[in-house]
Parts: structure tokens; C-alpha cells; sequence
């Protein structure tokens, strides 16, 4: 046995050498932008990771990367099969000016470039939040413009730094002079309204004008969660409060409690419903109890400054007979893994509201994320008498499953419910 081992092992590892390297992906690119902002936050287009059978290393030079649309990070890492990258970088702040950020991962090499205007220009800023204090990008005037150049600003303020940055004027909305190699910056307060613009305009003697604009979100909302339990405490997904938010924002809610955590989800303030404060950067989560009736809406609503942001949940239809009276009241798998396969019965709670006793028939399905149907039966209760509710773990001839494929099951859901 011992030496059949070692056989099996030895074999595997050959073909293991001989399919090289099993972490490197398909060959993927990202799209060179041209005419951005300068000293601006770019970010590129998103790619799948394909082609690769096991775990890979990723890096990055110049630039960081995000993994299914999570925080950025320039820290090496892991990336799998079909998660999706995203890159970001910050632009040349002179003119006419490529970026290259180069990312690795598996072996495989590529980057992402940009290259800024011809022209000095200021990134709009769009999905802002209502009636909040918007700064602009930084821009390193020209070293060709004349000393002490007339400045001045519509609708904003402006602010000059003379030290490449580290520090700044105070912002100030009248006119003065500018010398050629200093950086500016503007802000603006955004709209009050939804979907509406605002612009920023600045002057300065020799240059074209230079607009901002900032546009604001239509809605501001947490992932809407549907079919859930009812009368159940449910926890939003996470919302990343925006970098442009001033320290100490005002923050209440309606409906609900929330927290937030300062360093990226490792550590949470307790739930609370009293209003307070936050920062910019910090995490934000609430949670809400779901409706204790079926096919019911649950709206909570937090605001930070001026911007409603929403949560809500939708309980789930409670499959019945055609009387109404017999209910499933829950309905999942119960697995058991003996690879390669998953075995399961069917676990299900099942309310009798009639006055008569009954039995019945429930037919199921299982579906994966895109609606394909991978498993399907029936399963036969007992018989269950009049105001009685039974939980039982229900055979069913569907099992086993291969794991791979019970793994890629998203839904298990009641079809029909008949009385026998």
C-alpha cells in the first residue's frame, strides 16, 4: 500500500512538472487611457482571471489592485480562478505624461498606462454625495507660465501650495496671484439635489479656463437582500464612506442600528440608533429586523451630512398548498461530504393550519446563479395533523451529487406544494 502511494504521488507530481506552471493565468490586458486628469485617481477597466488550476501570487509596482471589488491594496496577495482585478494608480501631475503600473500575477506580467492631457484639467467627480464639501485633484501649474499670474475662481474656492503639496494655503474664493510651478486645488459644496451638476471654474492669466465638476448619485443604496426569513435581524453588506467626506460627519438613522469600523472591517463599534459621527474611509453596516409578514418590504434609511442611504430587505413567499392552510416554513439541504461526492436529505419545517389532518407532496429544485436547474425531486411527508407543525430530514432519490456540483448550487427552492 505504502509503495502504491508513493506511485501515485510520483505520477502526479510529473504531470504536475509537465503542465508547467498551473498558477499562471491566461494571457489578460488592460486598456491604456488617454486624456486623464493629472494627479488623479485612475482607475482601469476590470479582467477575469482565466486558464489557471490552483492559487496565484499577485504584485504590483506603481499602483494597487482590487480583488472582486474589494479595498485596494499594493500588499502582495492571492488571487483564484474567475475572481475578477481591478487596478488603480494616481496620474503624472505634468502635462502630456504616461503612468505605468505593472502587476503580476502567476508569473504572468502586464500593465495598465495613462497618460494625461495636453491640458491642465481638474477630474469631475461623479456619484458624490448630496450637499458635501468636494476638493478637487491637485494640478502642478506650468513652468512657462508668467510670475505672479492673476488667479481667481467662480462657484468654489481655491487653495496654492508652494512646497510641491505638503502644505497648503488656506482655500479662499478671492482673486490673487500664482507662480508658475506651484499646485492647485479647488472645491466646490455639491448639489442638494440628485443626479444634478456643479461646476467650478478657475482663471488663471495665460491658461485656458480650468472647470471641476462634480455630479451627484441618483440613489445611495446598501444591496437589497430578497427572499429572507421573516422577523429576522438581517447585517448589510459593507459601504466604503468616500475619501472626499470631512472628519466628523453627522450620521443618524431610521429603522435600524449601525457601525462602523476605522480599519477595513477588522474591528466594529457596537450597533447603536443614536446619531453621531463619522469619518472619511470608514466602513458602514446597519442592520434591521426583516418584516414578520411574507412578501414585505423593510426600509432603513442612515444619513451621513445630507445623503440618505438605503437598506432594504423583502421576506419571502412561504410556499402552500393550494388550500393555503399547509405551509413550508423552511426548506434546506441537510449535506453530508464523502468526496467526491455531497449527500443530502432535504431538512423542512411544515405547519398544518387546517382542521383536518394531512399529508403532502413537496416537489423542490435546485438552481445554480444563472437559473440552470441541477438537481430537482420530491419528498412525501408523513401524515401531519390539524394545528401541528413537524421538522423532519426528508430522503430524497436526487443524492448524491458530485461536490463540484453541489458546491455551485445558489437556490434551493419549493416548486409546488400538493396535498395528498
Amino acid at each position: 500500500m505504502r509503495c502504491m502511494h508513493l506511485i501515485v504521488v510520483s505520477l502526479f507530481l510529473l504531470l504536475v512538472a509537465g503542465c508547467g506552471n498551473l498558477t499562471k493565468p491566461m494571457d489578460f490586458y488592460f486598456t491604456t487611457q488617454t486624456n486623464v486628469a493629472q494627479s488623479a485617481t485612475i482607475t482601469s477597466n476590470t479582467i477575469t482571471i482565466l486558464g489557471n488550476q490552483f492559487e496565484a501570487d499577485i504584485s504590483i509596482v506603481n499602483g494597487q489592485y482590487s480583488i472582486d471589488g474589494g479595498a485596494y491594496t499594493s500588499v502582495p496577495g492571492k488571487i483564484k480562478l474567475n475572481q475578477t482585478l481591478t487596478i488603480q494608480q494616481t496620474s503624472a501631475s505634468d502635462i502630456s505624461t504616461a503612468t505605468i503600473t505593472t502587476v503580476t500575477v502567476g508569473g504572468y506580467t502586464t500593465t495598465f498606462t495613462s497618460i494625461t492631457s495636453s491640458a491642465l484639467m481638474f477630474a469631475t467627480q461623479s456619484s458624490v454625495f448630496l450637499k458635501t464639501l468636494i476638493e478637487s485633484n491637485s494640478l502642478k501649474l506650468p513652468a512657462s507660465l508668467s510670475a505672479s499670474s492673476a488667479i481667481s475662481i467662480s462657484n468654489g474656492e481655491y487653495a496654492i501650495s508652494t512646497d510641491g503639496g505638503t502644505t497648503w494655503s488656506s482655500y479662499t474664493s478671492a482673486a490673487g496671484t500664482v507662480e508658475p510651478g506651484q499646485r492647485l486645488k479647488v472645491r466646490q459644496t455639491s448639489s442638494a439635489a440628485t443626479n444634478t451638476d456643479v461646476v467650478t471654474t478657475v482663471t488663471v492669466s495665460g491658461l485656458s479656463p480650468i472647470t471641476f465638476t462634480t455630479h451627484t448619485g441618483t440613489t445611495f443604496s446598501f444591496t437589497t437582500q430578497n427572499d429572507v426569513d421573516l422577523g429576522t435581524q438581517l447585517v448589510s453588506d459593507n459601504f466604503t464612506l468616500p475619501s472626499y467626506l470631512a472628519a466628523s460627519t453627522a450620521i443618524s438613522i431610521v429603522n435600524g442600528e449601525y457601525s462602523t469600523s476605522p480599519n477595513g472591517g477588522t474591528t466594529w463599534t457596537e450597533y447603536t440608533s443614536t446619531a453621531g459621527t463619522v469619518d472619511p474611509g470608514q466602513l458602514l453596516r446597519v442592520r434591521q429586523t426583516s418584516s414578520a409578514a411574507e412578501a414585505t418590504s423593510t426600509l432603513t434609511t442612515v444619513t451621513v451630512g445630507s445623503t440618505p442611504i438605503t437598506f432594504t430587505t423583502v421576506t419571502k413567499s412561504i410556499p402552500k398548498d393550494a388550500s393555503g392552510k399547509i405551509l413550508v416554513l423552511t426548506f434546506q439541504p441537510s449535506p453530508s461530504l464523502n468526496p467526491p461526492n455531497t449527500y443530502f436529505g432535504i431538512s423542512a419545517t411544515i405547519k398544518n393550519t387546517d382542521t383536518v389532518s394531512a399529508a403532502v407532496t413537496v416537489n423542490w429544485k435546485a438552481t445554480t446563479s444563472t437559473g440552470a436547474v441541477v438537481a430537482s425531486d420530491s419528498f412525501t411527508t408523513g401524515v401531519i395533523l390539524a394545528g401541528q407543525t413537524v421538522t423532519n430530514t426528508y430522503v430524497t432519490s436526487q443524492s448524491p451529487l458530485l461536490t463540484t456540483t453541489y458546491d455551485s448550487i445558489a437556490t434551493w427552492s419549493v416548486v409546488s406544494v400538493v396535498r395528498n
